[in-house]
């Protein structure tokens, strides 16, 4: 297991409450660095920082996704609007300011050129074009209704269903209409969610376990229980912020308590 971080700060490479992740095609690890008002580009094999981007003393990054192109979609907490990057980090264009009301997590579809973000106030999914950033109205579809599943994180996997987790995690068509909830009670609130390239999705709930499930075949399995082998969750939960997928059996896992953000890569395997 590798891991980068540790106690809060500002300097490169460290985090302050640290909130989303996504990783590239050049397998580069965006961080939302929330209270640091800043998004870190690291190297996943190195842990150097790349790059860094900012627009602001008063940016607040919260979700943050990545294209096939290496465009970067950022949802910011201060402003309420989504900010868009090159593959280099320089800005090119915002929106949603007069539209999200509290926006959180966000996920892309490449083959529809479109944007889902979640809102937390509105307890909703917001969809947006990619390239005109005209908003999709979703008010009378499900993803446009989800106060009883309280939303937090969204993910698109490769086949364009939209996963959508908060108290539960349900699976939705791209037109927004419900096929599957994968789970029902409190017990399971999932802490993170994220997409693969072969149509599996990776969640951690409450209980700091984590699981795979194929959204073809409908299967399920643990993976891992993090209490294993990271030393501070085995005491207590909701300390799980995020997950990435790095690789074919490598996730990125974001853990914040009060004094540190870190990052701990680790490889998966099946539990019994």
């Amino acid at each position: 297991m590798r891991q980068f971080g540790g106690k809060r700060g500002y300097l490169q490479g460290e985090f302050s409450c640290a909130s989303g992740m996504a990783v590239t095609n050049q397998k580069q690890l965006l961080v939302a660095d929330t209270q640091n008002n800043r998004v870190q580009v690291l190297c996943t094999e190195t842990r150097k920082v790349i790059r860094i981007f900012t627009p602001g003393s008063s940016f607040q990054p919260i979700g943050v996704t990545v294209s096939e192109r290496g465009v970067q979609y950022i949802t910011d907490k201060h402003t309420h609007q989504v900010f868009v990057c090159d593959v280099n980090g320089k800005l090119l264009k915002v929106f949603g300011k007069s539209v999200l009301k509290s926006p959180t997590s966000i996920a892309i579809n490449d083959k529809t050129d479109l944007v889902y973000v979640v809102d937390t106030i509105l307890k909703a999914i917001q969809v947006f074009t990619m390239r005109t950033d005209q908003q999709i109205d979703m008010s009378n579809t499900n993803l446009g209704q989800l106060s009883d599943i309280e939303p937090k994180h969204v993910a698109v996997t490769s086949s364009g269903i939209i996963v959508v987790s908060g108290k539960s995690t349900h699976l939705y068509t791209g037109e927004g209409q419900l096929l599957q909830s994968v789970s029902h009670t409190n017990q399971h609130v999932n802490f993170g969610v994220a997409a693969g390239c072969d149509d599996n999705i990776y969640m951690c709930n409450y209980q700091n376990k984590v699981f795979k499930f194929n959204v073809i075949t409908r299967k399920s399995e643990c993976l891992m229980n993090l209490k294993d082998c990271i030393p501070k969750l085995k005491y207590t939960s909701n300390l799980v912020k995020a997950i990435a997928v790095v690789g074919n059996s490598t996730l990125a896992i974001l853990v914040n308590d009060l004094n540190s953000s870190m990052i701990y890569f680790i490889t998966c395997h099946s539990t019994a």
